[in-house]
């Protein structure tokens, strides 16, 4: 600003002001159904970070896709500001059988 802040302005002076039109910000990109390793990448290359979360899948073929994410994609984002992302982690499961008893 001019003059500086705390200096008197003559009456009928012109004081000039910016103002600031908030944090620069870049369209969240969609990074569901990519693998972890893409997603990531996609997301960093739009300034942005990454938070991973582990969720069980129960088909194997999700594992290490990406399942969801926050912010959704193409809304607008603070630079350097964090996407969650929800990556498909799957488990096997084992299933016991018992024996049928001997008579």
């Amino acid at each position: 600003q001019s003059p500086a802040a705390g200096t008197s302005a003559g009456k009928g002076s012109t004081v000039s002001l910016s103002v600031s039109r908030g944090p620069k910000t870049t369209s969240v990109p969609d990074v569901t159904n990519l693998d972890v390793s893409t997603a990531t990448n996609d997301i960093q290359a739009a300034n942005l970070r990454v938070r991973i979360v582990n969720v069980t899948v129960t088909d194997p073929s999700q594992d290490g896709i990406v399942q969801s994410q926050n912010p959704q994609a193409g809304q607008q984002a603070p630079l350097n500001s964090t996407v969650t992302i929800n990556v498909g982690r799957f488990t096997a499961t084992t299933t016991a059988t018992t024996p049928a008893p001997t008579p």
